[in-house]
C-alpha cells in the first residue's frame, strides 16, 4: 500500500535466535516487497535477578546502568556468531544480485568503519549512549 502511494519504505528488522536461521528467506521477502533500504538489528536481552522477577520485571536494565548481578541472556537472544553468519549469508546474496539497488545499512556501517567514520549505531560503537532518540506517543 505504501509503494502504491509513492511512500519510500525503510525497514528495520530485528533478528533473534530463531529468525537468524533464515537469512535468505528474510532478505528475499523484503526484496520481493520492493524494499530498497534495510537494516538488521540483533536482539540481545538479559534476564533479571530473581528478586526483580518477583516484582514482575522480566528483563534487565542496560549494562550502563546495571544494578543487578544476574545477567544471563534470554533464550531468544541471538549469539554474536549466529548474527554474523546471518549477515554473511545476506551479504553473499546482496553482492551477487543487488549492489546499487538495495541498501543494507549494516554493510554501509562496515564500509564507513573501514573508511574511518564514526559508527552511527549504538551496537557497533565502542560505547552506547551518544545517539538522540525521539519518539512520539
Amino acid at each position: 500500500m505504501l509503494h502504491k502511494h509513492g511512500v519510500e519504505v525503510n525497514v528495520l528488522a530485528t533478528v533473534n535466535r530463531e529468525s537468524c536461521k533464515h537469512p535468505l528467506q528474510i532478505y528475499r521477502f523484503f526484496r520481493k516487497a520492493n524494499v530498497r533500504f534495510l537494516q538488521f538489528l540483533p536482539i540481545v536481552e538479559r534476564e533479571t535477578d530473581p528478586k526483580y522477577q518477583e516484582l514482575g520485571i522480566r528483563l534487565a536494565v542496560p549494562p550502563s546502568i546495571q544494578v543487578e548481578t544476574h545477567t544471563a541472556k534470554t533464550s531468544w537472544s541471538v549469539e554474536p556468531h549466529q548474527f554474523g553468519q546471518f549477515l554473511i549469508r545476506i551479504y553473499d546474496e546482496w553482492i551477487r544480485c543487488d549492489v546499487g539497488e538495495i541498501f543494507v545499512m549494516n554493510f554501509e556501517w562496515c564500509l564507513g568503519a573501514w573508511a574511518g567514520a564514526r559508527p552511527g549505531m549504538c551496537h557497533v560503537s565502542a560505547r552506547c549512549g551518544n545517539n538522540l532518540i525521539m519518539e512520539q506517543r
